[in-house]
């Protein structure tokens, strides 16, 4: 049975000084390219809503969606936004507005015209509190939400987490926390992924900023997938495993 690895959220712009950050949580972004609304415009086109993590079905109007050098779209009023895209072409989606941690995903491209369903946003607020169940926290460092996916297994339960050391900071201390299930997010009880916990597995932080790379167990009697990985729910994106913090 195949086993998902992870499906990384990465995050930009929120400092710990104004609140810190928790789901999505991460450091200034260094991408100060323009968007280029005509790029991809032949291209397959990628859809979704852009919506509150915390309070279902509330969707965030106005939310800026960047879909690397292929462009960027304000969410309409139901949150939903339409970008076309360079077909078989890896970039990274970023998502920002007011009030809200703002959000890079980790890189995939388009085979074909495809849905990304819903991207959930934490509002500031809640991140700053949630930042505090980090202990240790380098705030120098960058932070990774990790996201489970059982694939074919029974479970997503019993995965362990690891950063590889390729890249990474001499002396650097990651950490792993692992999260249970639930609307408000809280730390697990034992040291690796729990059931249903997909859209937080896991935050891995104090890590060195720009590409990382983790290493992860799979549950027992699955596999780990290698990258590149289509998505279950959406054929036509296949991410690469490439994260950035």
């Amino acid at each position: 049975m195949s086993f998902t690895p992870y499906k990384a959220l990465t995050a930009l712009a929120l400092t710990i000084s104004a609140g810190g950050a928790a789901l999505f949580v991460g450091c200034s972004s260094d991408d100060t390219s323009s968007p280029n609304p005509d790029a991809g415009a032949s291209g397959p086109k990628q859809s979704g809503t852009i919506v509150d993590l915390l309070s279902p079905g509330h969707a965030i109007s106005g939310a800026t969606v960047s879909l690397g050098s292929n462009g960027s779209a304000q969410a309409d009023s139901s949150g939903a936004y339409s970008i076309a895209v360079s077909k078989n072409t890896p970039f990274y989606m970023r998502v920002a507005s007011p009030g809200y941690v703002s959000l890079i995903e980790e890189e995939w491209q388009l085979a074909g015209d495809a849905n990304r369903g819903q991207t959930n946003l934490l509002d500031s607020n809640t991140g700053g509190t949630l930042v505090t169940t980090l202990p240790g926290l380098d705030t120098a460092k960058g932070v990774l939400a990790v996201g489970a996916i059982k694939g074919t297994c029974s479970t997503e339960a019993g995965a362990t987490i690891a950063v590889d050391a390729a890249g990474q900071d001499a002396g650097t201390s990651n950490q792993v926390i692992y999260f249970q299930a639930g609307t408000v997010p809280a730390p697990a009880p034992d040291n690796h992924t729990q059931a249903n916990a997909v859209t937080l597995s896991a935050i891995v932080y104090n890590l060195a900023l720009g590409a990382v790379k983790l290493n992860v167990t799979a549950p027992t009697g699955c596999t780990v997938k290698s990258f590149p990985v289509t998505d279950p729910l959406a054929s036509n994106i296949q991410y690469t495993g490439n994260m950035q913090v």
